[in-house]
């Protein structure tokens, strides 16, 4: 039999696609690994291997979704002052995470 092709780059897309429909219905806490692989049709496992975990997937969707827009910048006082009230409020989200805990 011929070797099955495989498309890392297609499976990646589809595993986007589908965490970007699961965060948005269910919230980045609600949503499981396996969901997300089931939803794109592949295997949850390669969500570990294309993306490192469950959170840097959630910053691949955030990077999809902004496309080429500039994101905000995160010095500029107000915007960091509202990011402190946010994190004070809501505790530490995926994002927040990724950024001090980037080996977890």
């Amino acid at each position: 039999p011929a070797p099955r092709r495989r498309d890392a780059a297609r499976r990646r897309e589809l595993l986007i696609r589908a965490a970007m429909e699961l965060f948005a219905e269910r919230g980045f806490d609600r949503t499981t690994i396996r969901e997300i692989g089931e939803r794109a049709g592949v295997d949850p496992a390669l969500i570990a291997r294309y993306f490192g975990g469950k959170t840097q997937l959630y910053l691949a969707t955030v990077r999809e979704e902004q496309g080429t827009a500039t994101p905000a910048e995160l010095l500029e006082e107000e915007r960091l002052r509202t990011l402190v009230e946010r994190l004070s409020r809501r505790g530490p989200g995926p994002s927040f995470q990724a950024a001090v805990m980037p080996g977890d």
